[in-house]
Formats: structure tokens, C-alpha cells, sequence
């Protein structure tokens, strides 16, 4: 296994690759999901995990995404800006043996090819952009990106207002910690 520097380790909490470690780094910026948070979300999510088409917005660590395929997600698409982070995500990839599973997409959010964004493409998509970053400017894009009945859960800082009405998308629930809200919606 190829190691990266500054590289710390988070482990998968569910499903089939359950207790497997992936790296993780410190890096500036760089907020990866809590466990707990992660377990809260997937608790929350349920069974729609499985057999999911999944996009791991603003991947960084690629805890969510790594997390859905062990959960029984068939396939995740990671975009992610940072070249570091790229490589991490290609060798958390290649550790946890799903490279056949797994898209990775080196660009900005707004800058993805036309391709990724394609109409109902997928089931479930995770946005944990910096929060900065607030409101995501592509929601329009992840939005027809979704299939009907699709799920969007979107991390934010609890400091900034809550979107209740996301380009079509109906939130379905909100949980707080910390400093951090997690909203999911539900498109259709």
C-alpha cells in the first residue's frame, strides 16, 4: 500500500468493508466527516444505499463515498479539486479493492465535463463543501443530476441559514452537531 505523507487513518463504521481503514490527511481546509455524523447519516439513509448510484461532492477524504460502497452502493463518483486529495482517494481506492466501482473526477465542482452532471443519473449525492463555500453554486446541476426520489445530504455550518427549497428538492430532515447541519432532501 502506497502511503501518503501527513496521512492519518479513519475506519469504515458499516457493511461489508466494516472496520477497514482508509487513509486520511491533514491538510488546511480539509474537514473530514465525523464518525459520528458519518453513522448518523447512513443510519438516516437506510437501505437506500443499496444498489445506489452515488456522487461524493467535494470528496476530500472520500469517507462518504468509500462509506456508501461498503454499505452495497454500486458505484461512486468522487470529484474533488485537489491533486493531493486525488491521490488519496485513487489509493483508498485501490487498499479497499472497489477501483472497478469508482469514478474520481480531478476538477471544481462547476467545472466537471457536461457527462457527469447527466439528467437522473444518480440515486444519492453527498455535498461537504468548504464552508465558505455556502450555498453550493451547482445546486441546480446536482438537482437534474438526481434521479426522482433521489436523496441530497449536504453538510454546512450550522452558522449559516438553512435552504428549505433547493431547485425542486424538498428537505426531508435536518440533524445538528456541533458546528456542523446536515440537511437531506428528496427530489420528486
Amino acid at each position: 500500500m502506497r502511503q501518503i505523507q501527513n496521512a492519518t487513518r479513519l475506519r469504515l463504521s458499516g457493511g461489508r468493508l466494516k472496520g477497514r481503514v482508509i487513509q486520511t490527511m491533514i491538510m488546511n481546509g480539509l474537514r473530514p466527516t465525523t464518525d459520528a455524523n458519518r453513522q448518523a447519516i447512513f443510519n438516516i439513509l437506510g437501505d437506500i444505499v443499496e444498489d445506489a448510484v452515488v456522487a461524493d461532492l467535494y470528496a476530500g477524504t472520500g469517507a462518504l463515498g468509500f462509506e456508501a460502497l461498503s454499505r452495497g452502493a454500486s458505484t461512486v463518483a468522487f470529484a474533488e479539486v485537489s491533486d493531493e486529495l486525488c491521490k488519496l482517494l485513487e489509493v483508498n481506492s485501490t487498499t479497499l479493492s472497489v477501483t472497478d466501482f469508482v469514478e474520481i473526477q480531478n476538477s471544481e465542482i462547476e467545472r466537471l465535463p457536461l457527462s457527469f452532471w447527466k439528467e437522473e443519473r444518480f440515486d444519492l449525492v453527498f455535498a461537504d463543501p468548504p464552508y465558505e463555500r455556502y450555498p453550493v453554486p451547482s445546486l441546480n446541476l446536482i438537482a437534474a443530476s438526481l434521479k426522482n426520489g433521489g436523496i441530497f445530504v449536504y453538510e454546512f455550518s450550522s452558522r449559516s441559514p438553512v435552504l428549505e427549497n433547493v431547485s425542486g428538492l424538498t428537505l426531508l430532515k435536518l440533524k445538528k452537531s456541533g458546528d456542523t447541519t446536515i440537511a437531506f432532501y428528496r427530489k420528486g
